[in-house]
């Protein structure tokens, strides 16, 4: 058998095997149009991305955010029904519970998107116990309440349950520890979950979104480092917040989630988490491989902590 014999024979087999991959992908793919979905904090930044693109294809979203404002912005697009709820209220969790089950009228949910969030820094040495307990109450607690409330409306036959949590779940930095310990407690509840599932058709994944750029960026211009103006941390609590800032509206567009929460809904078979970045080598691979104290190191040359 000759080289060029070889060579077209290693090209069919290739082909094959594309061909091949991509027939099994299509007949994992799932048809999802119409099916209901619950999705948190959707006024702004990636929950609005992510209820307008689900809208987009056919689904029928229930997008929940705390204003009136909001919610009336929400209803005028076509496939989304509003749903008013606040996280730090547990009777507003319960009474969109009782209003979702009224627009089901006996059907089911298909998936429950815990997107909604906030992002709270500042010296753990410092920081006000108040603030550091609404982190948790919100990113954490809330979204264990949205779970346990809406659990008995997801359709046992097959559903999913998608976490949003953060790289900030992954890798944690100086003076965003409140944020940090909320997603990592994220990351730890949804792999217990996925595995107390596993006897069930109830799936669970996590995104881990890096970078991104959404309104919680303007937010962050309202950090005020003279709270600690007598501090230790004072000088570089003014660096961490330009450095947050410029690089926060340097990330990828909400629309990368958003394609991801398409993609994990429309497949049989999921990865139990995904990472959504721009810039993954720096944002998880090299702060994941270099050892702890290495990373200290660059944290405190790059900062000057």
């Amino acid at each position: 058998m000759n080289k060029k014999s070889i060579t077209l024979g290693l090209i069919l087999v290739t082909l094959s095997l594309i061909f091949i991959k991509r027939a099994n992908k299509k007949c994992n793919l799932l048809n999802n149009k119409g099916k209901y979905v619950l999705v948190t904090g959707a006024s702004t930044g990636i929950g609005r991305s992510i209820v307008e693109k689900l809208a987009l294809n056919d689904y029928i979203v229930f997008a929940t955010a705390r204003k009136d404002k909001d919610l009336e912005n929400l209803s005028k697009i076509k496939n989304i029904i509003p749903i008013k709820m606040d996280l730090l209220d547990h009777n507003s969790v319960l009474q969109a519970k009782s209003e979702v089950k009224k627009q089901l009228n006996g059907n089911k949910l298909f998936s429950i998107i815990n997107n909604a969030g906030i992002a709270i820094g500042g010296p753990i040495e410092l920081i006000p116990m108040e603030e550091l307990r609404k982190q948790f109450e919100v990113n954490f607690f809330g979204t264990v309440d949205v779970i346990q409330t809406f659990f008995s409306l997801l359709d046992e036959k097959h559903s999913k349950i998608i976490n949003m949590s953060s790289v900030g779940g992954k890798v944690a930095n100086p003076f965003m520890g409140p944020y940090n310990a909320s997603k990592f407690a994220l990351e730890a509840m949804s792999d217990s979950l996925r595995r107390e599932l596993l006897n069930t058709n109830i799936d669970v994944i996590v995104i881990e979104p890096g970078r991104i750029v959404t309104p919680i960026w303007d937010k962050a211009e309202d950090i005020d480092p003279k709270k600690y103006k007598d501090s230790r941390y004072y000088e570089v609590l003014g660096r961490v917040k330009k450095f947050i800032i410029s690089r926060g509206k340097l990330g990828a567009p909400p629309d990368k989630v958003s394609k991801k929460v398409i993609e994990i809904l429309s497949n049989k078979n999921n990865k139990a988490r995904y990472w959504v970045s721009s810039k993954p080598l720096i944002e998880v691979f090299i702060p994941k491989l270099l050892p702890d104290r290495v990373l200290d190191k660059v944290i405190k040359r790059f900062l000057k902590i």
